[in-house]
């Protein structure tokens, strides 16, 4: 499995984050996601611990107009271990390509550092601009979206009710007739969590989807 994603750093609040706001597992070779189409969107988090091959390629990012109109320049990356799981998934499903974006953008492959990490950047009820749901980067989200017209809208990003705005505010950005998720009160596990029953609750929804 071919695994891209874009890498930047951005400071916020006077302090260097480093962030990717999307990640593509691809069967095939890619160069740019203008013109590629995904057979699922999965919606997480945060980037975890997957990172690029090529460190030098991220760039600092000044504004969410600067990361548009840059993002579309994908670079090789190194899955980690919930990738492992989605593509697991992708396997049983016949998928040849995923796109992966996040509540955050900010990478910290343990969860309980990032949330406190989110509370260390003026993080409020509205989110902010480390989130592809945040109104500033509605022009972003959207691109991706048409990535992923009329295909499946997997929900795991997790449980933790610290998250709950982040999750409200992705869930009223996205199709709702699209969502599908292995669910907990208004929220979605992650896969690492649980990774065979949600393997099977995901592939079920999946399946009832294309009956």
């Amino acid at each position: 499995m071919n695994v891209y994603g874009y890498f930047y750093n951005r400071i916020i609040n006077n302090i260097m984050i480093n962030c990717r706001n999307i990640l593509i597992l691809s069967t095939s070779k890619i160069d740019t996601i203008t013109t590629f189409q995904a057979d699922v969107l999965i919606v997480m988090m945060n980037p975890g611990d997957s990172k690029p091959i090529d460190q030098s390629k991220i760039k600092l990012i000044d504004s969410t107009d600067d990361l548009f109109n840059d993002f579309t320049n994908i670079f090789e990356a190194i899955a980690d271990k919930t990738q492992d799981v989605i593509i697991e998934l992708m396997n049983k499903q016949n998928y040849n390509s995923a796109i992966i974006i996040n509540l955050s953008d900010i990478r910290n492959k343990d969860s309980s550092k990032f949330i406190k990490k989110i509370n260390n950047i003026n993080f409020d009820d509205t989110g902010s601009e480390h989130s592809i749901f945040d109104n500033s980067r509605k022009k972003e989200l959207n691109f991706i979206l048409d990535r992923c017209k009329n295909k499946p809208i997997i929900m795991a990003t997790g449980v933790d009710y610290k998250l709950r705005f982040l999750t409200a505010q992705a869930m009223s950005s996205l199709p709702r007739g699209s969502i599908i998720g292995y669910t907990a009160e208004e929220r979605y596990y992650h896969p690492s969590r649980m990774k065979n029953k949600w393997i099977v609750e995901i592939t079920k929804q999946l399946q009832a989807n294309k009956n």
